[in-house]
């Protein structure tokens, strides 16, 4: 069990916007050859790339024909 006393280890942790303009994200998964790239999972269907903190205009996977989406069904997750 590991213990922390004190405030001074949570007061160094922030949250930083690193990208935005998503529809219903539900993943955020590292690219492993490419250490600049990310790639975010919207529910709906969408992977959208994200290289060197900019989104890609174009998706890199889009399947919403294929997917019924909402509430706990969609496009949930992504494996390499």
């Amino acid at each position: 069990m590991l213990i922390l006393s004190g405030s001074s280890v949570f007061a160094q942790l922030r949250a930083v916007v690193y990208a935005s303009g998503f529809d219903e994200p539900v993943a955020f998964v590292q690219d492993p050859s490419d250490a600049e790239t990310q790639f975010v999972v919207e529910q709906a269907g969408i992977i959208r790339a994200v290289r060197a903190g900019a989104v890609q205009s174009t998706p890199f996977l889009d399947i919403r024909g294929a997917v019924l989406a909402g509430g706990e069904r969609g496009l949930l997750g992504l494996a390499f």
